[in-house]
């Protein structure tokens, strides 16, 4: 795929991209510190947005887990909308999909957190590292076993 048709479906990869191109000799050099500004917190806005939905959808799933009840009916509409959230961002800036793995790991701890403070259980109670792949958490009918 030419870059120009890839660049015009991945945003992320673009904002980087044109980020590469600011010369110093240019004639936005005096803008350059604010333009690369601009762009590294255009990219980092949906490496966040990416990072807080793929919590909250690891929240949603180790809630199957940790509680005795086989669904919980709002936590999969989150688990839902949280997964669609992140796919969305990842059709927005495909560039971002490789660092997947490294958000998982933070993110698993946090989710770890926040459901074990809810369930009023001890963090052990939780596996110590994620269990699932991002695949398996992204994949809309993939439900842990209770």
């Amino acid at each position: 795929m030419p870059a120009s048709a890839r660049n015009e479906k991945d945003f992320t990869l673009w904002c980087a991209e044109r980020l590469a191109e600011l010369e110093p000799d240019s004639a936005l050099a005096s803008d350059l510190p604010r333009l690369a500004a601009e762009i590294d917190v255009m990219v980092s806005r949906d490496q966040r947005a990416i990072e807080e939905h793929l919590e909250l959808t690891l929240r949603c799933l180790l809630r199957r887990i940790v509680h005795s009840r086989e669904d919980v009916f709002l936590s999969r509409i989150a688990l839902k909308r949280s997964r669609q959230a992140v796919s969305d961002l990842l059709d927005h800036g495909p560039s971002l999909r490789p660092h997947l793995a490294d958000m998982l790991a933070r993110q698993y701890l946090l989710a770890v957190r926040a459901v074990t403070v809810e369930a009023r259980i001890g963090e052990e109670m939780c596996p110590p590292h994620c269990p699932w792949t991002v695949e398996q958490i992204l994949d809309p009918d993939f439900l842990p076993v209770a």
